[in-house]
C-alpha cells in the first residue's frame, strides 16, 4: 500500500494539482478487522494520510470515514 502511494497515487495527485483532496477512508484493511483480510497497521494509515496531506493544497483535505468493522481497531487507526 505504501509503495503504491509513493510511486503511483502521490505522483498522479501531484501532477493533477488538485484544489481539494477528498479521501474515502475505509479501515477494513486494518489488522484485526474481521472482514478486510489485510493487515495494515495504524502507522501505515498514518503515513498514507500524511502523503495525502502533502498533495492537498493549503491543508484542504477531507477524510470521510467508511468501512472498518472492529471499533477498537478502527479507533486505533483514526
Amino acid at each position: 500500500y505504501e509503495e503504491a502511494m509513493r510511486w503511483v497515487v502521490s505522483p498522479i495527485a501531484e501532477a493533477f494539482n488538485p484544489d481539494l483532496v477528498f479521501v474515502s477512508a475505509g479501515f477494513d484493511a486494518a489488522d484485526g478487522d474481521p472482514l478486510g483480510g489485510f493487515s495494515l497497521s495504524p502507522g501505515c494509515f498514518a503515513r498514507m494520510t500524511k502523503a495525502m496531506k502533502e498533495v492537498a493544497p493549503e491543508g484542504k483535505l477531507v477524510l470521510a470515514l467508511e468501512g472498518g468493522y472492529n471499533v477498537d481497531v478502527t479507533a486505533d487507526c483514526v
